[in-house]
């Protein structure tokens, strides 16, 4: 039985941490008790998420036996906790849509108002 390597799932963050390079600039920065969804890339066999400023973190690898390894510093979350995150975030971008369409509306038309 072949096993299947997850292209997505989702972590949080056990400890807040920032990652530098040589020079000292920051690569990236998480805060303890952060959800992140995570995507797979397939080329280097490791997953990775982005922080708050969209810079990329590593999260995690694949070993040669086809098992997910997770970095100590994340913690990965239960399915249903996933599940209710993305359908919740789903939710939450859709009505953030339909609020800005209707404050553009509202506005416009008190624009109007206010010119006649």
């Amino acid at each position: 039985m072949e096993q299947t390597i997850p292209q997505f799932f989702y972590v949080k963050a056990n400890m807040d941490f920032e990652t530098t390079n040589r020079e000292g600039v920051l690569k990236n920065k998480v805060h303890r008790n952060d959800e992140f969804k995570v995507h797979y890339k397939e080329q280097t066999q490791e997953y990775f998420t982005t922080d708050g400023e969209s810079r990329e973190v590593f999260v995690g690898q694949v070993n040669e036996n086809g098992v997910v390894l997770i970095d100590d510093a994340f913690s990965l979350m239960p399915i249903s906790q996933q599940r209710f995150n993305y359908i919740y975030k789903s939710f939450a971008g859709w009505v953030k849509k339909i609020l800005k369409r209707k404050k553009v509306l509202v506005l416009g038309a008190f624009f109007c108002m206010y010119r006649i």
